[in-house]
């Protein structure tokens, strides 16, 4: 039995396991996917990391290249696959958890069992879930009233212009960093493109004063606000995206409709908030992401809120979670945020494993 498992071997899951490893904790780490890294080789090629490389960096080791510029999110796996070898922390790679519970064999210590997809198990004491929130795509359920001939692309699926084939009308259901950029993009490759946005938006720029936006961020501590300080409370509620690039205004000279809310669909027309109908040939669902919670089957685990009950912690003792969007600062989901709440939550698990030890002892002594 380990220590701890942690499911997902992106930057969040490898600090953690860098950090277990350097406190003599047994940690396994798993990954679904047949190499470390593959979830941001998997992101639009055109696309790159909101935060420059001397901000992207984990685990003290520092990426090569222009510190100051943006990097592709191939070049960022390749990174991770990296530190990986460098730090030499083992990954069970190919290894999906399609169910965690408790293990009812070992019920007086409290351990968990996650099935693999492949029938084998694995138990551990503690359990961290690593492997972020953006997990199921959110697509609306007026979706299946489109037409078949309209070809429909998630976000998570989308590569390049390429994926839409030339003179095609594309809908872009979404307008948050991801659905303008690719907008951009679409209507540079020469497709046509509508834009349906959603509620007013935030738009930072990337450079202030000559510098990066997310050095001011880091610099002023800004980024690290707590969720529930008068900081955090604001950008929450105002929640601003780093593509002043991609405003509406640059977005409409480049030749990007931009419409209302998207609420329906009908044959081969979207159908938006204002009464608008719009024919298109494809959709491109932008509308964010959600947490798959049907692998979970553990009794103080009821909702997604429930994963952000504490600051990494939640109500089912011995399982913390990391790299979710505000899970105590605006950086919890961004690489800059990934030192401060893997040390959090491994402070965590070591204080329950401690925790725990102690009280099995007592058990064992006790006449």
């Amino acid at each position: 039995m380990h220590d701890c498992l942690i499911i997902g071997a992106g930057q969040f899951g490898i600090a953690c396991a860098h950090k277990l490893k350097r406190a003599g904790i047994d940690a396994l780490l798993v990954d679904a996917d047949e190499r470390v890294g593959e979830t941001w080789r998997r992101r639009p090629r055109g696309l790159r990391l909101f935060t420059p490389r001397r901000y992207s960096s984990i685990c003290g080791i520092a990426m090569s290249g222009d510190a100051d510029g943006n990097p592709s999110g191939a070049e960022y796996g390749d990174y991770l696959a990296s530190v990986v070898e460098r730090l030499g922390i083992d990954v069970a790679l190919s290894t999906r958890v399609e169910r965690l519970e408790r293990d009812a064999a070992s019920a007086s210590n409290g351990a968990f069992v996650a099935r693999l997809a492949d029938g084998r198990s694995v138990r551990a004491r503690t359990v961290i879930d690593a492997a972020g929130a953006n997990q199921a795509q959110k697509i609306p359920a007026f979706a299946s009233r489109l037409d078949p001939s309209v070809k429909q692309i998630a976000a998570g699926a989308y590569r390049d212009p390429d994926d839409f084939g030339a003179d095609r009308t594309v809908c872009i259901v979404g307008d948050g960093a991801s659905g303008r950029q690719i907008a951009l993009e679409l209507i540079e490759a020469g497709r046509r493109v509508v834009l349906a946005r959603g509620r007013i938006r935030k738009m930072m720029p990337n450079r202030l004063l000559g510098r990066s936006l997310f050095w001011w961020l880091d610099l002023t501590g800004v980024a690290y606000a707590d969720r529930d300080s008068a900081i955090g409370r604001i950008l929450r509620k105002r929640d601003p995206i780093p593509v002043a690039n991609c405003r509406d205004a640059i977005l409409a000279a480049r030749g990007v409709r931009l419409t209302a809310r998207a609420t329906d669909a009908d044959g081969r027309a979207v159908v938006f908030a204002d009464g608008e109908r719009v024919e298109v040939d494809a959709v491109l669902w932008c509308g964010g992401y959600q947490e798959r919670m049907d692998w979970l089957a553990l009794p103080g685990i009821r909702s997604p809120q429930d994963l952000y009950a504490d600051y990494g912690r939640t109500p089912e003792p011995g399982f913390f979670v990391v790299g979710r969007r505000w899970l105590s600062c605006r950086a919890s989901e961004l690489v800059l945020g990934v030192e401060r709440d893997t040390e959090r939550v491994v402070g965590a698990v070591r204080t329950y494993l401690n925790t725990s030890a102690t009280a099995v002892a007592s058990e064992t002594a006790a006449p």
